[in-house]
């Protein structure tokens, strides 16, 4: 795969122990790392909680180093490595932070994934607007949103502490914000007391791999590990653990650079389009990773084209962009939107 972005299994921290382990596999899974029975060799790494390995559910070697690098760059107290998508995250902290919180109503902000409501359904909480809350004891928020515009976390966050109400940000299409000035800041410096962010959405990571921060110091970090235990897999996968331990130390080493670049091909972007009038960014707040496209001629320009968008909708078509995207497909992009802008 070469020495770049997407090289997801470099000789470092956890892909560099997955890689050294000679042991002959008489344990799980049952794919025994032979390449004759796996789709791919990345798949030959991946083991089980063997001596050496660490352990998801209770890190205290290789997979607790990852987390707190992952703490480290956040900017948070604590951070949960999650194999099970921001979903187990928003499940465990939302139920974590029922407990000693209580109420009988969560606070929605913003649209909510269908984990927020499983949780909210699952501690018997009814969800209102914080106009409506009674008795309400926390607060969800999702920011970025799909299209990526921002709520003001600060804001929110002062209400809701200033009301005793902890709060927790779904910012699962936000692991890539605060790295650049570019871009929004991360939730996880904005007040949030828990939040989710999804890796493998903005970030070169693997499916599912996301994490759960700890923030707020009236958070108890092992209730959230707790409701990890309950709501994440006992077997995780070492491949998907190791895909997002690649991708903190990447950011650790080489952030700066590659977010830099990044911000500076969104720039000449949006420069070469600004005259171009279905590209709209909906706030100068909003993430500008996410391109916003308008007219009902645009996705099937892209797929004529062989470039397939995110998510079509009849508000639009939404493409997401990231630090992996080089300077060839905004070029591309720009020119296309430009020709059919001269129609």
């Amino acid at each position: 795969m070469g020495d770049n972005v997407l090289q997801w299994f470099p000789k470092s921290g956890l892909a560099n122990a997955l890689r050294a382990n000679a042991m002959y596999p008489l344990h799980i899974p049952g794919h025994k790392r032979n390449p004759k029975f796996t789709l791919t060799p990345e798949l030959c790494q991946d083991i089980t909680e063997i001596e050496g390995f660490d352990d998801l559910h209770s890190a205290s070697g290789l997979i607790k180093e990852t987390q707190d690098l992952a703490a480290k760059l956040y900017g948070a107290r604590k951070s949960f490595l999650l194999v099970n998508g921001s979903s187990c995250g928003n499940l465990s902290a939302i139920r974590a932070l029922h407990r000693p919180f209580g109420g009988t109503e969560l606070i929605v902000i913003g649209e909510s994934h269908r984990s927020v409501l499983h949780a909210a359904e699952l501690c018997n909480l009814n969800t209102v607007t914080y106009d409506n809350a009674r008795d309400a004891k926390i607060c969800v928020v999702t920011s970025p949103a799909y299209n990526g515009e921002t709520l003001d976390i600060p804001a929110i966050a002062a209400r809701c502490h200033a009301g005793g109400i902890a709060l927790h940000v779904d910012a699962a299409h936000g692991a890539h914000l605060g790295f650049n000035p570019y871009f929004p800041e991360n939730a996880t410096r904005q007040g949030a007391d828990t939040a989710v962010e999804s890796l493998h959405k903005t970030l070169p990571a693997l499916g599912q791999t996301s994490l759960l921060h700890v923030c707020g110091v009236n958070i108890d970090a092992e209730e959230i590990s707790r409701q990890l235990d309950v709501f994440e897999t006992s077997s995780p996968s070492y491949v998907l653990m190791a895909s997002a331990d690649y991708c903190l130390r990447l950011l650790d080493a080489k952030g700066t650079e590659l977010f830099d670049g990044f911000a500076e091909r969104l720039r000449r972007f949006y420069k070469s389009v600004e005259n171009v009038p279905f590209v709209r960014r909906y706030s100068e707040n909003s993430d500008p990773a996410k391109i916003a496209l308008y007219g009902e001629s645009i996705p099937e320009l892209l797929r004529e084209n062989l470039i397939e968008p995110e998510r079509v909708t009849p508000d639009g078509t939404i493409l997401i962009t990231t630090i992996c995207d080089e300077d060839f497909i905004f070029d591309k992009l720009t020119r296309l939107l430009i020709k059919e802008n001269l129609k």
